[in-house]
Order: structure tokens, then sequence, then C-alpha cells
């Protein structure tokens, strides 16, 4: 059976009803497998199953699709192992994206590129590539072909870097999670691992790759039912993040499943439908009954929103009822609302991030360097001593400019017995460091356990522990490779281009407001009463999503032409943003508030962006 209906209908709670009556029908739950968009949504499904009285049984099988690929690839280690010619006794390292990374570097060495320009933006392009490749199952006839229609100029080298990549990841017995996405249809067509599964659930199905679809055609005929739930005109990830649109239709015409189709009632339902549309069609549309305010400044903007958003909570609105939604979530953005002049709460939940962006993580990454004697920039010892051990700069100016002239620390009298303690401490833990043959995971822990957890106010665990997994696998992957193996480490953390999903799902604390980007917003389906939309006037609110190396549009199974214009191109980036729109307006439940900026941060005049698509009053330009 299939669901359809957006977010404002039953649809969730209609697969959640589902699967907890196969459970008290006595169908055991590892017959059940449960496929949901993110981590957010898994726990979601878990927390609402057990709010019906239902336990979750250790052979449970509810996961994200990546995780399904990844405890798949762990139980089949036996199988892959003799594919590979690998030891079975020793377990794979499945891998974050450091030492992907590490890995591609030694990669694009060997394949060349020397008429590329930027080697930093080559690792970028060449991962959304290979990611590119890996979700849409296209094989190496299939990416020269769409090589041919884009007529790439680097395709061979990309194929020499990427068919390299594969071969290493091998030999350093590291797997990322597109590695183990890859391996996935090996298990799933030449064992005999799924079979026991009876029932199948989904939801936002509407938004998965075509790896996923891929997947589940193959369960399908052996399941005794499936239920999955989707949104018809979804397919908001469509592009780099790989939704695949075609999936529920083809699904429609191979198997011919029985529907539900659920309606929305949402007061905003038609003018989000309007507005995707004006999108689609590239026209304009009126937006009457939507507040916008358009002001010269960026900061002007952020003014005038901190202003209108302190009047609704004077009114009595909570801020768990308002969202801010950004497509730039950038250092000045962050700072203006955390420390904002009314004392609002807010909490960010950016796109996915840098481990080395991290507050902790840069104490940590800047206690190491100086335990390894890697040469650390004023502003580092700064951060750590002034942010981290909360001491005033007239009181460690000394340590700071003994360490710029002689490349170490010393221990001094400041006269304030705290502050001595902290330094003291800090300057014996980085010399036990200096002297100990620990590896780089377990020094991360020293550090942790000495110096973050003692002086540290605002500990995030989960960024922690992935920094611990980090090393761990890179130390899994290349301690027999490098004898500076930890320093390696330290520099590809601090010079990471590749950005990891988020280590830990957020927490949606009641007495915040959340900041969120459009993307982040609709995959936790987060709903408010009240929206507020920043720098709409900003091209990021539009971006295309292709590079020199990669192109979303055509190195998708979607794609079926011979030829890509820049009309596909406007067309398939417009299709995208009116799809993203749509479901962030369906996600308001009562107002929805617009503002733009003449000028950005660097003064550069914006252009573009949603404003293109709105039929408004222009306010007028000041006269200076």
């Amino acid at each position: 059976m299939l669901i359809q209906g957006t977010c404002n209908t039953d649809k969730t709670a209609l697969l959640i009803k589902k699967y907890a009556d196969l459970v008290k029908e006595g169908v055991p739950q590892k017959e059940i497998l449960v496929v949901l968009l993110n981590a957010y949504k898994k726990n979601l499904f878990i927390s609402e199953i057990k709010k019906l009285g239902l336990e979750i049984d250790k052979n449970a099988k509810i996961y994200t699709f990546f995780g399904l690929c990844y405890n798949s690839f762990l139980d089949n280690w036996g199988y892959i192992s003799e594919l590979i010619q690998a030891d079975s006794n020793i377990p794979p390292n499945l891998c974050g994206l450091e030492v992907s990374q590490y890995i591609f570097k030694q990669c694009i060495k060997e394949a060349d590129f020397s008429d590329y320009i930027s080697k930093v933006n080559l690792l970028h392009q060449l991962f959304r590539r290979y990611s590119l490749i890996v979700q849409n199952c296209l094989d190496s006839k299939e990416v020269i072909k769409r090589s041919k229609i884009l007529n790439e100029t680097f395709a061979i080298d990309a194929q020499k870097a990427i068919e390299e990549y594969k071969k290493l990841s091998i030999k350093y017995r590291s797997f990322d999670y597109l590695r183990q996405m890859a391996i996935l249809p090996e298990i799933y067509s030449k064992t005999d691992y799924f079979k026991q599964i009876k029932y199948f659930i989904a939801d936002d199905a509407d938004e998965f790759s075509y790896a996923f679809y891929r997947f589940i055609e193959t369960l399908i005929p052996y399941l005794t039912d499936y239920y999955i739930g989707y949104d018809k005109d979804g397919s908001s990830r469509a592009g780099y993040l790989c939704a695949y649109k075609s999936g529920i239709n083809e699904i429609k015409s191979r198997y011919n499943p029985k529907e539900t189709d659920l309606k929305d009632k949402n007061p905003y339902f038609s003018f989000a439908t309007d507005f995707s549309e004006a999108i689609r069609n590239n026209k304009k549309i009126n937006i009457d009954n939507i507040d916008y305010s358009n002001k010269i400044k960026r900061l002007d903007m952020f003014d005038n929103v901190i202003s209108d958003i302190q009047k609704l909570i004077t009114s009595g609105v909570k801020p768990s009822e308002i969202s801010v939604i950004t497509p730039l979530c950038d250092n000045i953005l962050t700072n203006f609302f955390i420390d904002n002049k009314f004392g609002i709460k807010f909490n960010i939940l950016s796109g996915s991030e840098k481990l080395a962006d991290n507050d902790l993580i840069k104490y940590i990454i800047g206690i190491l360097k100086l335990s390894y004697g890697i040469k650390t920039q004023d502003f580092e010892l700064k951060n750590i001593f002034i942010r981290l051990l909360n001491i005033p700069y007239k009181s460690c100016y000394k340590y700071i400019n003994e360490y710029s002239q002689n490349n170490k620390l010393e221990v001094f009298e400041t006269g304030n017995k705290e502050y001595d303690y902290k330094i003291q401490k800090l300057v014996s833990i980085i010399n036990s460091l200096v002297k100990s043959p620990s590896s780089i995971s377990e020094k991360i822990k020293i550090i942790f356990t000495n110096i973050i957890k003692e002086f540290c106010s605002d500990i995030n665990q989960g960024k922690y522990d992935f920094l611990y997994k980090e090393a761990f696998s890179f130390e899994a992957a290349f301690s027999g490779t490098s004898e500076e193996i930890g320093k390696e480490f330290i520099i590809q953390i601090e010079n990471s281009v590749i950005s990891e999903n988020p280590s830990e799902v957020i927490e949606l604390n009641k007495e915040s407001i959340l900041i969120g980007t459009p993307q982040k917003i609709i995959d936790n389906s987060y709903k408010t009463k009240y929206q507020f939309w920043l720098d709409i006037s900003n091209s990021e609110w539009t971006k295309e999503d292709t590079g020199t190396l990669y192109n979303s549009w055509v190195l998708n199974r979607d794609w079926n032409k011979n030829e890509y214009t820049l009309e596909d191109n406007i067309i398939l980036t417009n299709d995208k943003t009116a799809r993203i729109i749509r479901k962030l307006i369906l996600l308001s439940q009562n107002k929805i508030k617009l503002y733009s900026s003449l000028y950005d941060n660097a003064n550069n005049e914006n252009f573009g962006g949603i404003t293109e698509f709105i039929k408004k009053e222009e306010l007028t330009k000041k006269v200076f």
C-alpha cells in the first residue's frame, strides 16, 4: 500500500500504527524492515511505538537508509571479505569522511589533474561526483555516456581518481557511508540476508535516492505486504541530495499497489501550491497575505527580525512556536542571534558541518598541536587561555608572547591561584603528551578527560565522540603508513573541505527558537506557528547544483535526454526551489514573515533569491 500525504496529514501516524498492529498480530519484529529519512525521524518513530505500549526488541530493524547500509555491511563482512580477498577475522574500518578525504588526496596526485586550478575545490567536486554515481547506481558506461552529454574536460582524470580511491579504500579496509552503500546491491542480490523480511515500511519515500528504490524493488516480490508513505509533490532533496523523483511512479506502474490519498487542511496549502507553480513557471506571485520587510544592510535586517520576535514573545508566543529559516548559517548570523540584545535563546540547526568549525574541537586540536610541536597561532592560544580556561588576556599574555618567541610554553606566576592552577594543569598535560607513546585517539581522550571536562562550561559530548571515532578510524587505516600519523590527522581535520552529516540528533529545546537551513527544517518536519525567512534576496535560495566535475541533473537516474542546455539548468533549478518552498510553507501553522536586504555583509548588492518570484512593491532605496 502507498500512503500519499503532506507533513500535515496523518501519514506518519498511520505507518507507526501499522507497525504496532503487525507486532500485536504476532509478526516478529525481525521480519519487519522500517527505513526512515534520518536519525531524527528514526528516533521519533521508535518513541511513538513505545508510546503505544510496545517494546522495541533487539531484533527490530528500524533504520535510516545509511544505517541499513552500515548494518548490512557489518553483518555480511564474512562474505564481503571474500570478495575483496581480506582477512575476515579483522573487522572493517567503517570510517567517517576524514579518512576518505585523506585517501582521495592521494588519488588526486595519481590522476594528475594538471590543468585544474584549485586543488581544494577539486577534492570537494570529486567527492560530490562519486556521491552522485553511488546514490544513482551508475556504472562506468553510464558515467561515460553522461560525461559526453556534458562535454566534460576532466572526465578521464575523475574516473581514474575514483577507481584508485575504490582500490585504496579496500587496501586500507576503510569504508565510509558511500562505500557501504555501493556494496549493498552485492548483499541483497547475492545473499539471503534480507530473505526473512516479510513486511516493509518506509516514510518520506519521495526524498530517497535511486539506490533506495533499487533496493526495495528487489524486496517487493517476496514481501507479504508493504506500506510506503510519500508526498506526491515532494522530493525537495532533488539534485545533489539525490531524491529520485520517478521512484513512486515506477512502483505504481510495476506493482499496481493500493493507495490512500490523505488531504492537507493547512490554510497555506493553496498558497504553497501557487507559490511553487509560480517558481516553476518563472512567474511572480502576489504575497499580500504575507509580511515582507526589505532593509538596506543585512545587519539591519537581523535587527528587524530580532525586534519582531521580541514583540511576539512579549505578547505570549512561546519560543518553540517560532522558527527562523536561513540559507546562510554563517558566523555573522550565528553570533548576532546567539548574543542578541534581548537575551532570546536560539538553537542553531545548520547543514552538515566540518568538525574543525566546532569550539570544543578547536580546543582539543589546539592542545594537540602544542603537544606535537606544530606551530600554533596567537589566536589559537588565546582561544585556549581566554575562552576555554576563562583567563583574562592581561593574565595570560606572557604565555602567548613567550610561545611566539620560543615556540614553547613556560610556567609564570600570574598572582591569581585559580589562574595558576589552570595553566599549570594545562602545561603539565601537554608535557606528558609530548613524552607519551600514546596514539592520537588516546591523546584526545586524555585531553578531554583532564582538561575539557574540568574547564569547559559547554561540553558537546556528541562532537567529542565523533572526533574520537574519526581519530580511531584514521589510526586503523594508516597507522603503518606514516611515523607521524598524529600530525597527519591534525592537518587533515584542520584542512577538511567536506562536511560530515551531524554526528548527533539535535534536541529541540522548548525554551529556544530554532534557526535552520530550509533543507534541515524540511528534513526534520519542524512545524511552528511562526516562520521567519531570512535573506530571501540571496542567491543561496536558488543555488545551482552543478560544478566542474559534477552535474546533479545529468548524473542522476531521472535524466533521460541526450543533451543538456542552459534552459534545462534553469528549469531544474527552479523545480528544486519550488519543491523546497512548498514544503517550507506547509510546515507553517499560522504566519510567515519574509526578510531581505539590499546589501550583504561585504556590501555587495543582493540579486535574485526568491524575491525574483514575488510581486510586491519594493521598499524605496535610500539616497545618501
